[in-house]
């Protein structure tokens, strides 16, 4: 009996010792210049909003209270920058922004509630962009590559404008890919639940829908489906 309560008060003492160790932002807030490694892929956890730009040399700065952009992670490895806090805990950090410049990015990845928006015209070659969990991915400008891949795993929605010769679209659950505006020669497109695609295509538009997921449309395309359940492609004006 005695060893289940001292159990129970390590327990408890670890409890609360780990909720004293959550981030809060404190003070005022500053902008203040990161200086990183090289990289073109990006990961995302956690509440923040990244502001995405094409420039011809990389920048990051960040915006938010001091003590919060210094529990920000600022290691690079493969290529890729994971924006993260270091502290297991975070609570009400407030408004955090972090506005990143760089020649090229390859891949986009969103672990959670996360936003990114890209801001102004983007290009390349490759474009990788994964949701897991009810992040958003947006942009204000237009994007220009040859593939773009868009992957939704939860809830989130990713919406482009622009051109890209092929986009491939993966929906897993209720997630929405709003791209009429991306303008594209061949789509693909597999939803698995109840997500939804809005696409354009000229040349193919190809379907797989398991569950009752919807594809909406525009362009005259030639068209691909398998369907099983409820889902179904329509094509819009």
């Amino acid at each position: 009996m005695k060893s289940i309560v001292l159990s129970g008060l390590l327990l408890a003492s670890l409890f609360f010792s780990s909720c004293r160790d959550c981030l809060e932002g404190q003070g005022s807030t500053t902008r203040q210049t990161l200086q990183l490694a090289y990289f073109d892929k990006i990961r995302v956890s956690g509440p923040l909003d990244v502001y995405v730009s094409q420039g011809d040399e990389q920048k990051v700065e960040v915006e938010g209270h001091q003590n919060v952009i210094n529990d920000l992670k600022r290691s690079t490895g493969g290529n890729e920058w994971d924006i993260e806090f270091r502290s297991p805990c975070v609570e009400d950090i407030g408004p955090f922004k972090v506005f990143i410049t760089v020649p090229k990015l390859e891949r986009v990845k969103i672990d959670g509630s996360g936003d990114v928006l890209f801001t102004g015209s983007f290009g390349g070659q490759d474009l990788d962009l994964a949701i897991s969990g009810s992040g958003d991915v947006s942009s204000s400008g237009a994007l220009t590559f040859s593939q773009i891949h868009s992957s939704i795993s939860g809830s989130g929605t990713i919406s482009l404008q622009g051109s890209a010769s092929t986009h491939r679209i993966d929906i897993s659950g209720s997630g929405d890919v709003l791209a009429y505006e991306l303008a594209t020669s061949t789509t693909r497109v597999e939803i698995s639940g109840s997500g939804k695609a809005e696409v354009s295509a000229s040349e193919l538009l190809a379907v797989k829908i398991s569950g009752s997921g919807d594809v909406f449309y525009k362009g005259d395309p030639s068209i691909e489906v398998e369907v099983s359940g409820s889902g179904g492609v329509k094509k819009v004006d």
